[in-house]
C-alpha cells in the first residue's frame, strides 16, 4: 500500500496544480475572447532567463514562456494581461512559477522599441534534485512582483526581447513563519506579435 501511495502522489500534485491554474487560465482566455476586436494585439514569447534565489545563494537558469494581449489602446499605450510560466534549474535545485497580471506597453512614434511593465501574481517554488534524502517535491508558494523590459522590432510581427528584469517576492519556503524570499530575474528572448 505504501508503494502505491508513492506511485500516485505526483497525480495528486498535478490535480492540485490544475485546480490553482484553472481560474487564472479561464480569466485570461475570457479576456482574449472579449478582446476580439481589431484593437486587440496578442503576442507569444519565449525567453532564456536566470533567477537569483538567496535561500540557496545561487542562480537558476532556464526558460520562460507566455502569452499576452493588449486589448485596450490609447494612442501609443497598450494595456492588457500577461500569462507566463517558467522552469529553471541550478545548484541541485529546480524552480518553476506560474504568474498572471496586468501589463502596460508603450510604442513610441518612429522608434522600433516597445518598453513594458507589468505586475504579476501567482505561485511558484523550488525542488531539491540532488542526491540526499531530502524531499523532492515542489513547494508551491505565493509569488508576486514587478517585471519590465524592452522589445525591439526586427521585422513586422517579430520582436527581440532585448532585456527583461523582474523583482519577485515568494512566501517563505519552510512554512508560515519563514521569511519572504526576494527573487531577481533577468532574461532575453523572442516575441511573436500575432496580427
Amino acid at each position: 500500500y505504501h508503494h502505491a501511495d508513492k506511485l500516485f502522489r505526483p497525480c495528486r500534485g498535478i490535480r492540485a496544480l490544475l485546480r490553482r491554474i484553472t481560474p487564472f487560465a479561464t480569466l485570461f482566455v475570457l479576456s482574449l475572447v472579449a478582446a476580439g476586436s481589431a484593437n486587440a494585439q496578442p503576442g507569444i514569447y519565449g525567453e532564456f532567463n536566470a533567477t537569483h534565489d538567496p535561500t540557496i545563494g545561487s542562480w537558476y537558469r532556464g526558460f520562460t514562456g507566455g502569452v499576452y494581449d493588449n486589448f485596450l489602446h490609447a494612442g501609443p499605450v497598450g494595456i492588457g494581461l500577461d500569462l507566463r510560466g517558467a522552469y529553471a534549474t541550478g545548484d541541485q535545485y529546480g524552480y518553476r512559477n506560474f504568474l498572471i497580471g496586468p501589463r502596460l506597453e508603450v510604442k513610441p512614434p518612429l522608434l522600433p522599441i516597445r518598453p513594458y511593465i507589468q505586475a504579476s501574481v501567482g505561485f511558484g517554488g523550488n525542488e531539491y534534485n540532488g542526491t540526499s534524502r531530502l524531499q523532492t517535491h515542489y513547494d508551491n508558494k505565493l509569488q508576486y512582483g514587478v517585471i519590465g523590459g524592452v522589445d525591439c522590432t526586427l521585422i513586422p510581427h517579430l520582436d527581440l526581447r532585448v532585456a527583461e528584469v523582474g523583482y519577485l517576492r515568494m512566501s517563505g519556503v519552510s512554512g508560515a513563519t519563514a521569511p519572504t524570499v526576494n527573487l531577481v530575474t533577468v532574461g532575453a528572448g523572442i516575441v511573436l506579435r500575432l496580427p
